[in-house]
């Protein structure tokens, strides 16, 4: 499985990027959880105008799949 993550829009910014994955290998019909951790760098971005790794404030969408083109469940969040 898949964690993609799509920040607050700014120019020259990825629409999403894949922050962690977890190779998971299942039988037909059998499931199990995977849980995914995201960290303070996983949200940071790099500021030309300020030098510096920040988090921008916005809204953020998560997106859980298979492939980026396999997304299974997503979720948003903000940081203020």
């Amino acid at each position: 499985m898949q964690l993609y993550l799509s920040q607050p829009a700014a120019p020259a910014t990825p629409s999403q990027v894949l922050r962690s994955f977890e190779r998971v290998q299942l039988l037909r019909g059998e499931q199990r959880v995977v849980e995914f951790t995201l960290t303070v760098e996983d949200l940071s971005r790099w500021s030309v105008r300020g030098a510096r790794w920040h988090v921008p404030r916005g809204r953020y969408r998560v997106a859980i799949g298979s492939s980026s083109r396999d997304i299974r469940a997503h979720d948003t969040f903000r940081i203020d």
